[in-house]
């Protein structure tokens, strides 16, 4: 970690449970990934350091593509009480300081009807206002926050003048109704309009 940050760079850090975000954090690793489960302790840490959190939560919801793979009934309702105790985690170090962050390692999704833009990113966002954080929270998190992570913040993550013009348009209000993301009609990247389905007049 403190060569890391010597050369400006950040540091995240595989996690499950409380103890290794416990130690991550008092290493000053920025961001950690995923965090199934987490105690009182590592919760009010997160409020300290104000460290990233990228939940991954769609590992945990993801019923249908397991059932695929062949899991046991056993086994993927298992998967549904880590999911719940999950989302609660990730909830409560939110909300202790916790700044969320979206990010995924696996593509399975329990939403086949999702079209075109990357169905992780998407359901990860709908996951996490599913958890408790509000649309403009989740949104953020996908944008602003992750940008900020990833150190692009002063070029993306935002729409302001001076920034790079990554744009999308959805069919409705995200912020009424996160699922309006899957209705994705106009794509701006870099001030150019690459797709645009709606419709004229």
């Amino acid at each position: 970690v403190e060569v890391a940050h010597h050369a400006g760079k950040r540091v995240c850090a595989h996690i499950g449970g409380p103890e290794g975000a416990k130690l991550a954090m008092q290493a000053g690793v920025d961001c950690l990934e995923h965090c199934y489960t987490l105690d009182e302790e590592a919760i009010a840490m997160f409020g300290e350091t104000g460290t990233y959190l990228v939940p991954t939560l769609g590992v945990n919801h993801a019923e249908e593509f397991f059932r695929e793979q062949g899991w046991s009934e056993k086994r993927l309702q298992q998967m549904t009480e880590d999911g719940t105790l999950h989302r609660e985690s990730f909830l409560r170090a939110v909300r202790a300081g916790a700044r969320p962050a979206v990010g995924t390692d696996m593509l399975p999704t329990d939403k086949p009807d999702l079209p075109g833009f990357p169905v992780a990113t998407t359901r990860e966002i709908e996951l996490m206002v599913q958890a408790g954080l509000s649309e403009m929270e989740a949104l953020m998190a996908g944008t602003k926050n992750t940008a900020d992570l990833c150190q692009v913040g002063d070029r993306l993550g935002t729409l302001q003048v001076g920034k790079i013009a990554d744009v999308i348009a959805v069919e409705g209000n995200p912020v009424a109704d996160i699922k309006a993301l899957r209705k994705i009609k106009l794509v701006i990247k870099d001030g150019k309009i690459v797709r645009n389905t709606w419709e004229a007049g």
